[in-house]
């Protein structure tokens, strides 16, 4: 009876030490191929994940950027970029109630002109669309679609927060409110409200985050420091948001918490760099992607890093699929944590 015991002792032990190897190393995925993996970002209602490429050596003569879809996890991947003539994606945002996509571009080569394409199937074919308010200034840098999936918003530097209720093909400005108009992100938080954050360029106004009450933009930045705000970043399970700053002087960043919408307060002893962007775990503990550092995880009050296995620190994006699993890319290759 003890040799029996003892045999499932030893049983458990391996067992335990595989799921522990299994869930604490990075693995590799074949992901496509042939360009720089740029942005990643994934339906949280569909689950499809939307991976953007740039300066692919395959197609735009070395110049251009790609786009694929997954809908299974990174297991398998579709190129989704015919319409849009092998150019630079800058931004995209999927539509939680339906096949819409929009994006908008990099600069292209022949103007100072960020262009915006719409998707009504799932990026099978791009529109473009009337670009012209996105001339002689910066690229939308964030893009969302609102809850009913009818409205998209951007963040537009100088310009703060736009909108379009007709797909991209008109866009108004939806400032009033805002002191800071260097929009950096965009996210909807605590009682489905939509919020941004701002760079702190401004040196009179500073960084602030916003959110929007009816037709303007309240100040709820309580707590806060005068530091970049990079990502924005909603728990909803935990009603917490996470937003991480980027102070590229002194080359390190700070992580904060607001819960059910209160006062800003820091989640202390991040040792990390400039924070660039923020996920959670299942059960919500922050992920933090930081700057040349790989990814870092804050459990029970302590920040490891979770690299285990990873061929570079330099990670370019990451993003949750679901069940747990954050995929996550360097420009080496596509890697899958559990």
């Amino acid at each position: 009876m003890k040799y029996l015991s003892n045999q499932f002792l030893y049983i458990f032990i391996i067992i335990n030490c595989n799921l522990s190897i299994a869930q604490n190393f990075w693995q590799a995925t074949n992901g496509p191929q042939g360009g720089v993996y740029r942005d990643f970002s994934t339906n949280k209602i569909t689950g499809n994940s939307y991976l953007v490429t740039h300066w692919n050596t395959n197609h735009g003569n070395g110049l251009g950027g790609n786009l694929f879809t997954s809908p299974n996890g990174g297991i398998s991947w579709i190129e989704i970029d015919n319409g849009l003539l092998g150019q630079a994606v800058y931004n995209i945002a999927s539509s939680t109630t339906n096949n819409d996509l929009i994006l908008s571009t990099a600069f292209s080569s022949t103007a100072a002109q960020s262009i915006i394409y719409h998707s009504p199937n799932n990026g099978s074919l791009w529109v473009q669309k009337n670009s012209s308010v996105f001339t002689g200034s910066a690229p939308a840098v964030a893009m969302l679609f609102n809850l009913t999936g009818d409205t998209i918003f951007a963040g537009k530097k100088n310009v703060g927060v736009m909108c379009s209720i007709n797909s991209g093909s008109t866009w108004s400005v939806i400032s009033t409110g805002l002191t800071n108009l260097n929009s950096t992100d965009l996210e909807y938080g605590y009682q489905g409200k939509l919020y941004t954050c701002t760079d702190s360029i401004n040196a009179t106004n500073g960084a602030k985050v916003f959110v929007k009450n009816g037709l303007s933009w309240t100040n709820v930045s309580t707590g806060l420091p005068n530091t970049r705000i990079n990502d924005l970043y909603y728990h909803s399970a935990t009603s917490t948001m996470y937003l991480g700053t980027a102070n590229s002087l002194a080359g390190v960043g700070r992580i904060y918490k607001s819960v059910n919408g209160g006062a800003w307060t820091q989640v202390s002893g991040y040792p990390g760099t400039q924070v660039l962007k923020i996920s959670t775990t299942t059960n919500g503990d922050p992920l933090v992607r930081a700057l040349d550092q790989g990814v870092w995880r804050y459990l029970s009050g302590i920040w490891t890093t979770v690299n285990s296995n990873l061929n570079s620190l330099k990670t370019t994006a990451f993003t949750s699929v679901g069940s747990g699993t954050i995929l996550l890319t360097t420009n080496a290759g596509i890697w899958k944590f559990n």
